[in-house]
């Protein structure tokens, strides 16, 4: 599942991903909350944390992230993963090298960094 994070500006979006999460989490939670946002601001900074009892994403899942990205791949300013999982790290890390915005890789104990990173303003 694919939970919406409190306390993040309107032109931001911090979600956390627990349990399973499915396509349908895709399409029903994260895709019409960064399309909201994406329509009201031009763009959007995501915070997404995988929390600990996480136990992985289902097939679907995996094509619908690849979609959203393509998809709105000009429409992210920053994205910060937060993440214990090694895996998720190592290869957030090798594809983020290909995104044309800041993307940053937090351990789940620096949640507040990350957060802090995130909603930092651009220095001129």
């Amino acid at each position: 599942m694919i939970r919406i994070l409190k306390g993040f500006p309107k032109n931001a979006l911090g979600v956390s991903h627990v349990g399973h999460v499915s396509a349908e989490d895709y399409a029903h939670i994260l895709l019409p909350e960064i399309e909201k946002r994406i329509r009201r601001y031009g763009n959007v900074r995501l915070l997404v944390r995988i929390s600990d009892d996480f136990q992985g994403f289902e097939p679907g899942a995996i094509w619908s992230d690849a979609k959203l990205g393509l998809r709105h791949w000009l429409d992210f300013s920053r994205l910060a993963l937060v993440s214990d999982l090694r895996w998720l790290r190592d290869s957030t890390l090798f594809f983020g090298a290909f995104f044309p915005h800041p993307l940053k890789v937090f351990a789940d104990d620096e949640f507040e960094a990350a957060r802090a990173w995130l909603l930092k303003e651009e220095s001129a």
